[in-house]
């Protein structure tokens, strides 16, 4: 139940499926509503559709005074009031009196019909401002990736190998067993679910000074480089993220001390992570069930790094597009909520006679 017209779904039952069961045929054109599992939502079926126990048809006793596209916009009016009513301790639900007993305007089915055909208008308008909003907003959201790219094509950047950017230390698996390694933990300890984005600011969990004591690592300093090298998300990608804290990692990570007199921790970071379709390509091994890195082909990795000073430069110009992408954004999110109050105003001067 995701846009007005369902016309596909991912299940079907045969004629002698319905006769056995009690479920019903809602005729093509009516209004299905959620009861249980997602009350609010409301779609209109394109064709006969039987539904299953979560939901419920309003369908019109006389056509001739109730249109159900008339319905369909109504009943996104009081959808809230549906919602609030629900009951249940793990799933909302709603009785059919509830249903039953909402009030709803009658006016000639003319006039229904004319409510019906400006609203589809408005609809439409605001459906076409929100794809696109989303596609602008999609766009934007590569712009500082995308600055990064284009400069590793520069044939002035020296490529460097992984291996002499940074000194690379595995992580441990302390024993999720022994609660002294977790209760009262104050180290920051990564996961592959920590490296989401590629400025990392708090971790999952944390371990105690008895786990690292018991382990043959030691903590890296701030301004360390983390790379998932196991992992299933490296199918699509090659997660790296800057961490700005002393940490641990786990088994699934290698982390990354930079030579601070050849790169900076947060330009080696991006460079890497804007790299990441060539690591996967070069470096990647299959793995039964959970994909992984070549360590050793990772460490020959060459990636083009500039002097410091210009490293320095790049980042503070990838600030500066990060902060223009931000303010973009917040310019069409404040569009998308325009958009989204004039289909809530519409709907309800509608259905007050106002439209």
């Amino acid at each position: 139940m995701k846009d007005r017209w369902l016309s596909s779904t991912e299940f079907a039952v045969t004629d002698d499926g319905v006769k056995a069961s009690a479920t019903k045929v809602i005729p093509k054109g009516n209004v299905v509503i959620a009861t249980r599992v997602g009350l609010g939502k409301v779609v209109q079926v394109e064709q006969p559709t039987a539904i299953n126990q979560d939901l419920r048809a309003i369908i019109p006793k006389a056509t001739a005074k109730l249109d159900p596209n008339f319905i369909f916009y109504w009943y996104q009016t009081v959808s809230k009031q549906v919602i609030s009513a629900g009951t249940g301790a793990t799933v909302q639900g709603v009785k059919i009196p509830t249903i039953a007993n909402l009030q709803i305007p009658l006016p000639p089915l003319d006039e229904q019909k004319r409510i019906v055909a400006k609203l589809d208008k408005v609809m439409e308008l605001v459906s076409g401002s929100l794809v696109r909003l989303a596609s602008q907003m999609d766009s934007i959201s590569v712009f500082p990736s995308s600055y990064i790219r284009l400069l590793l094509d520069s044939d002035e950047w020296d490529r460097i190998p992984l291996g002499q950017l940074a000194s690379w230390r595995g992580g441990l698996t302390p024993s999720t067993k022994n609660p002294e390694y977790w209760e009262g933990g104050d180290i920051p300890w990564i996961s592959s679910k920590d490296v989401k984005v590629l400025n990392l600011t708090s971790t999952e969990r944390l371990i105690t000074s008895v786990a690292l004591a018991e382990s043959s690592l030691e903590l890296a300093p701030r301004g360390c480089v983390a790379v998932v090298v196991r992992s299933g998300v490296l199918a699509h990608t090659f997660p790296v993220t800057y961490v700005p804290f002393e940490t641990t990692v786990n088994q699934d990570i290698k982390i990354g001390i930079p030579n601070e007199n050849v790169v900076d921790g947060r330009f080696l970071s991006e460079v890497l992570s804007a790299s990441s379709s060539a690591v996967l390509r070069n470096c990647r091994k299959e793995g039964a069930t959970v994909q992984s890195i070549e360590v050793d082909s990772l460490m020959r990795f060459e990636l083009p790094i500039p002097p410091l000073q210009e490293q320095k430069r790049v980042l503070a110009k990838l600030n500066e597009v990060t902060r223009n992408s931000v303010k973009l954004k917040d310019l069409l999110l404040e569009q998308k909520n325009l958009a989204l109050d004039l289909k809530a105003s519409s709907l309800a001067a509608a259905f007050v006679g106002q439209l």
